[in-house]
């Protein structure tokens, strides 16, 4: 009779299977598993070898997981999350020591998510959490990173994702600024105000152009103008009295309640995108992050409008 440890790869070819599958890249696995890549492409095929099969399709400088390999990994992925977990529980680390690293964007950790952070830590004192801001959109995995929040249309294979908000962009100012120079009705009052550009070269986010051109009106011509690469700093900027910037909801939420920003214009832009939860898939079977996601999720539907 055939055993089942002579009918599966080695726990380190799947492994090694695993951390290629999740980042789609021989070297980015390799980082992860502090190897080299020559040791990764070697294992994935000697491990595609065994099996007969190809478990990806190798494109010029990128790879897909052919239906085999999507197959696998799933497999794998789950499998491998809930050894963890096993190996979390029998050893007592399971709330207690493992930590759960959060990558997210500046501006959202520091108007968003720390104002809540007191209600997780005194729901989930024993859970130890890290927030790590990133400045480009990290995978889950990458660095240590367990979960992130982002931006885009959901559609990132090989992970779980929970839907948070639809994107919403405002333009806001200080109320003291829009005291001085508004009523802001449309593009020519704009043009009367310093427009804060925020321009992220790392993360596909709207800009003024986009803005004005999805609400059908004209750009303003000519106008005073300062740019900024964080967004954080630009809403500083604007809640400092220096013009009007965009800003995302739920971020600008707090500050507007708060009365350091206010809506310039009646209008905003929808662009159909989301914000979403993301992990690796299957990796919510560890209690602890499956917790945090969970709250974060309930964190989430609790936002309301103004």
């Amino acid at each position: 009779m055939q055993t089942l440890r002579g009918s599966l790869p080695s726990l380190n070819a799947l492994a090694v299977f695993e951390a290629s599958a999740r980042r789609l890249s021989f070297s980015r696995a390799a980082e992860d598993l502090a190897i080299t890549q020559s040791a990764v492409s070697h294992g994935i095929r000697q491990l595609e070898a065994s099996l007969g099969l190809d478990l990806f399709i190798r494109h010029h400088r990128r790879l897909e997981l052919s239906p085999e390999g999507e197959r696998l990994y799933a497999a794998v992925a789950t499998s491998l999350s809930a050894i963890a977990q096993a190996v979390d529980d029998i050893t007592g680390r399971s709330a207690a020591q493992r930590e759960i690293v959060i990558g997210v964007s500046t501006s959202m950790a520091a108007h968003w998510l720390l104002p809540r952070f007191a209600s997780f830590r005194a729901a989930f004192p024993a859970i130890p959490l890290r927030i790590q801001t990133v400045e480009r959109d990290a995978d889950p995995g990458e660095d240590g990173i367990d979960v992130v929040i982002r931006l885009g249309d959901g559609k990132w294979p090989d992970h779980d994702t929970i839907p948070l908000w639809e994107e919403h962009v405002h333009a806001v100012a200080s109320p003291a600024y829009l005291a001085a120079y508004g009523p802001l009705n449309d593009a020519a009052d704009l043009s009367r105000c310093q427009l804060i550009h925020y321009e992220d070269a790392l993360r596909r986010r709207a800009t003024w152009g986009e803005w004005f051109a999805a609400l059908g009106l004209p750009a303003p011509g000519p106008a005073r103008s300062l740019r900024v690469t964080d967004h954080t700093v630009a809403l500083q900027a604007a809640m400092d009295g220096q013009g009007v910037t965009l800003g995302w909801r739920p971020i600008i939420d707090d500050l507007i309640r708060a009365g350091r920003l206010a809506d310039a214009f009646s209008r905003h832009l929808d662009t159909g995108r989301r914000f979403y939860i993301v992990t690796i898939r299957g990796a919510t079977l560890r209690r602890p992050l499956s917790l945090f996601c969970d709250w974060l999720a309930g964190q989430a539907a609790a936002v309301k409008g103004w």
